[in-house]
């Protein structure tokens, strides 16, 4: 004894147990509850902002992990990582934004709900327009549509052509387009075939 304080001096130093799954994630989320919090420094209640943050992305990384049937488990950090690239987007999670695990790694995917409400908060998009087009509304003349210099659409929906179920649409799909009017004037309009949504498709 060297006059140290006895128990102190070459005591090895006890490390806490490892956190995993939804504990870890919770964890994580509070080592950053300050840069969370500051995410909702415009709401009334960044407290309770940072609260229902920190239920999201547990429930978020629950439900993939119960739904994960690879041997890879959810990556913790990812799922925080993806939860925040969301928050801080101000998109809601598994509306505005889907949360895809790959090999265990979680991946942040803006829906079509979530990149009109980009398009609309960016301030420069007066209306958006995005409809699908049947092989039957095509076979009785009920679309028609030019690219080019001069870009226009026109559809007539016929209700008796449009499939039942997901599955029934996308096998009788024969278009998609969609057109978005700009605030300062002017129109985008743009026309997919089948061919071009199924190469878009493969990328993904």
């Amino acid at each position: 004894y060297n006059g140290g304080a006895r128990g102190q001096q070459g005591r090895p130093e006890i490390k806490a147990k490892e956190l995993r799954g939804d504990a870890l994630v919770r964890q994580l989320m509070e080592d950053r509850k300050d840069e969370i919090k500051a995410m909702f420094a415009r709401d009334a209640n960044p407290d309770g902002c940072y609260a229902r943050g920190v239920g999201l992305a547990t429930n978020l990384y629950k439900q993939m992990q119960q739904a994960n049937t690879k041997p890879t488990p959810i990556d913790e950090h990812s799922t925080v990582a993806a939860a925040l690239w969301a928050f801080q987007r101000n998109l809601d999670p598994g509306t505005d934004v889907y949360f895809v695990p790959y090999a265990g790694k979680v991946t942040p995917i803006v829906s079509p709900q979530g990149l009109t409400t980009l398009c609309y908060r960016s301030g420069m998009v007066l209306a958006i327009n995005a409809q699908p087009v049947f092989r039957k509304e095509v076979e009785d003349g009920n679309f028609d549509h030019m690219l080019g210099s001069e870009r226009w659409v026109k559809h007539k929906k016929g209700s008796c052509a449009r499939p039942k179920g997901k599955q029934a649409a996308w096998d009788d799909l024969a278009f998609s387009y969609a057109i978005v009017d700009l605030k300062g004037g002017g129109q985008i309009v743009e026309v997919h075939d089948r061919a071009d949504i199924e190469y878009y498709r493969s990328l993904s």
